[in-house]
């Protein structure tokens, strides 16, 4: 896939916009500070691959930050994807869900041993990579 990582890891967005060379697709950070302010943002693609109570600095309460965080979701439609962590609390979504999971049975895509799957599909073998660690399956996924 012709792709670029931009946003918060990466090259800045507006970089890649302006580049004569024009990606097929980018892989976007963006923070709950941008997220605070979208207004038509969409992403075809979302993923959520989990929630910790962070910058409570500049949130008054984890409700209040987590509203942020989801707001990632927030103009989606049907034809688009979220892809979340098996038993991440999301609520009720526009986007297909594609859940993952190298911990628990039931996700789209899982961990046995140290071979990703998506169902019965073998995806990746982590063996043949340098990636190491749970994190880093979840991540793959």
């Amino acid at each position: 896939i012709d792709c670029e990582a931009c946003g918060n890891y990466g090259r800045p967005l507006a970089d890649v916009v302006l580049d004569e060379r024009h990606p097929a697709a980018v892989a976007l950070e963006i923070s709950s500070f941008q997220l605070e302010t979208i207004d038509t943002f969409r992403p075809d693609v979302s993923v959520w691959l989990n929630f910790s109570p962070d910058h409570m600095d500049r949130y008054h309460s984890v409700e209040e930050y987590r509203a942020a965080k989801l707001r990632i979701f927030e103009n989606q439609t049907e034809g688009d994807t979220a892809v979340v962590r098996l038993g991440e609390e999301v609520g009720v979504l526009r986007p297909s869900r594609v859940t993952f999971s190298a911990t628990e049975e039931g996700g789209d895509f899982g961990l046995r041993g140290t071979t990703i799957h998506a169902g019965h599909e073998t995806v990746l073998d982590l063996a043949e990579t340098r990636l190491r660690g749970i994190h880093n399956a979840e991540n793959v996924m």
